[in-house]
């Protein structure tokens, strides 16, 4: 903890956010939230425990107290749904399932995610599983991701699940290639959409 202008702020490690939502959600609001649909707010929160509550505030008013909230209804109501996007797009890609991958980029496209922004969360996706595969390449256990490359331990369930998809050649290849798109189309040499569709099928063939 820490003090600020006289106020106690509770400052979590991003593992601990889960927990804390469950009890803030029961005590605070007399509501209960599943810990699937916690841990969904908790990778998205962080350790941003001000913004938490804000989001669970909505959560709880959507349900009103008919329901326990779910991931749906995480999924629904903040900004998880585009992350959660990026973990099925992979999904896709890993599968060779280009089309679907594809639909799924568009869709958020359609709900005016900027194309540059959304290039930017690809590459994210790709170096947290790069870095996840050389954690667990050099003899990391999975429990462990999420504290040596700092995300939720949410997240680090899905790319420690996902990573057995790819070798670490790949990873590093796909983010080379990545690194290529990102320099084109800061320069102007390609359409930013086209240049998302190529990388998606250019990753299905891999």
């Amino acid at each position: 903890e820490k003090h600020e202008n006289g106020k106690v702020i509770s400052c979590l490690s991003p593992r601990d956010s889960t927990g804390w939502i469950i009890k803030r959600a029961q005590d605070r609001y007399g509501a209960t939230i599943e810990p699937r649909a916690a841990a969904a707010l908790g990778s998205v929160v962080g350790p941003d425990l001000r913004r938490a509550d804000n989001e669970l505030l909505k959560l709880v008013s959507y349900v009103d107290g008919a329901r326990p909230i779910t991931e749906d209804d995480v999924a629904l109501l903040t900004p998880y749904v585009a992350e959660a996007s990026m973990f099925d797009m992979v999904d896709a890609l890993a599968e060779g399932r280009g089309q679907a991958a594809s639909r799924l980029i568009h869709r958020l496209l359609e709900q005016q995610e900027d194309v540059f922004s959304l290039f930017g969360m690809i590459v994210r996706q790709f170096r947290l599983l790069l870095l996840a595969k050389e954690h667990l390449a050099t003899g990391g256990y999975p429990a462990g991701i999420a504290e040596a490359i700092g995300v939720h331990r949410y997240v680090a369930e899905k790319l420690a699940r996902q990573s057995r998809n790819f070798t670490v050649e790949q990873l590093e290849r796909i983010y080379r290639t990545l690194h290529d798109y990102d320099v084109r189309m800061k320069t102007g040499r390609i359409d930013p959409i086209l240049a998302v569709d190529l990388l998606i099928a250019s990753l299905t063939t891999r």
